[in-house]
């Protein structure tokens, strides 16, 4: 068996320690702020666990373990990271209008994740699983133009 790398192991141990506690979506949501910079900070003192897990974890490992953890987290809780990719920033009431409609698609458990593509010209692409949803210009752009280039060598080939 692959040796795990000592981040993965403090990750693992506790996942394994907040199941075991059936503490498992408490910690995950405190741990979300410490991971990911710019998310909100779940309101409440951090629960005990995971404030004696992040005096015990070594600062240069700690925000990777707890990426790591909050990754295995979502698999475990079936929380599904559903990217939302635009070419320009979604002001407010779009994004509230999209996440709206993803929560009706694919359910309650969702992690929203949005960025930025000026390259997409303009519309969006939807990357839930193995799900993608691409009704950008680009897209759209290049199927016009294979079709046109598929009715021009249609047309010599007679």
């Amino acid at each position: 068996m692959a040796k795990l790398k000592l981040t993965d192991q403090y990750a693992y141990f506790l996942l394994k320690t907040a199941h075991e506690q059936n503490r498992l979506e408490e910690i995950y949501k405190h741990a979300i702020s410490q991971a990911e910079p710019g998310r909100e900070a779940e309101s409440g003192k951090l629960p005990d666990l995971l404030e004696q897990f992040l005096g015990f974890v070594p600062q240069i490992y700690l925000r990777p373990v707890l990426v790591k953890f909050v990754r295995l987290a979502r698999k475990r809780l079936g929380i599904m990271d559903v990217n939302v990719i635009s070419a320009a920033p979604l002001s407010s009431s779009q994004l509230v209008a999209v996440e709206k409609k993803i929560r009706e698609i694919f359910g309650d458990r969702i992690n929203l994740v949005t960025g930025v593509d000026a390259t997409l010209l303009g519309g969006l692409r939807v990357v839930a699983g193995h799900s993608v949803v691409d009704n950008t210009i680009k897209k759209r752009l290049a199927e016009m133009k294979k079709n046109v280039y598929r009715g021009v060598y249609f047309k010599n080939a007679d």
